[in-house]
């Protein structure tokens, strides 16, 4: 008989074991989830919407450039208002600038949307392009404001036939640029019919405290800091080496 009850409490306790191991994690849980103040578990972020980035930290209406691909990408935003031309050139433009908030409320975190310009937050080598594809042509001109905010690009290399070539082909009466400087450029074209330089190739807009060095060469139309202008260009240097046939200026 003593040997049976032994057994039968041995049974019980046994039997136990289980429900108390349970019952000590759920505890253990408990104390973990009380000292990290509660867990909520929601949807994976991937599911639901990405978060967005602000290109416009400082909210001044200019979208923010840090590298070349994001330089490059102006090409296809050429009003600067942050909502790229559809097409490949979209795609090139997204990739640019990833997680971008496409809400026309609040485009690119610019302020109610108004986006008016770029602005540069470094400087910038364009090593990586053996041919710098210029910022507009000379149909398509900029249009908006680029604020280069005292910082450099440099190392643009641009050779070919192509006419109104330089960091920016072509911008506008109302474009306007300012305290950037295009440094150790090389820029070269054969075409007859020229509009060369570091900075802009042919300028209706307002050019204000930049400046360049490198070399510009070119038949026609050509200057250090902008191959022709019919706006203005006002506490701008250059000293690069300009060679060229007719209508050739520093």
């Amino acid at each position: 008989m003593r040997n049976t009850a032994t057994n039968a409490t041995a049974t019980a306790t046994t039997r136990r074991m289980p429900a108390l191991f349970t019952l000590g994690i759920l505890l253990a849980l408990a104390a973990i989830l009380s000292l990290v103040g509660g867990v909520q578990f929601a949807v994976p972020a991937a599911v639901t919407a990405q978060a967005t980035v602000d290109y416009d930290t400082d909210d001044d209406g200019y979208i923010e450039v840090s590298g070349h691909a994001q330089l490059a990408a102006i090409a296809h935003d050429l009003n600067a208002d942050g909502a790229p031309v559809a097409g490949a050139g979209a795609t090139a433009y997204i990739a640019a600038f990833p997680n971008r908030d496409s809400n026309t409320a609040t485009l690119m975190g610019c302020p109610s949307g108004n986006c008016v310009g770029y602005e540069l937050t470094a400087d910038i080598n364009l090593t990586t392009y053996t041919n710098w594809d210029p910022i507009g042509d000379h149909v398509n001109r900029y249009t908006g404001d680029f604020n280069g905010n005292g910082f450099t690009v440099s190392n643009m290399t641009i050779t070919g036939t192509g006419h109104r070539i330089g960091l920016f082909a072509t911008i506008s009466s109302a474009a306007r640029i300012e305290s950037v400087g295009v440094i150790s450029a090389s820029v070269t074209s054969t075409n007859a019919t020229g509009y060369a330089g570091a900075l802009v190739g042919d300028s209706a807009g307002v050019i204000v405290a930049c400046w360049s060095t490198g070399s510009v060469t070119s038949t026609n139309y050509v200057g250090g800091l902008v191959g022709s202008s019919s706006g203005s260009i006002t506490s701008s240097y250059s000293t690069a080496a300009v060679t060229g046939v007719a209508r050739v200026g520093g």
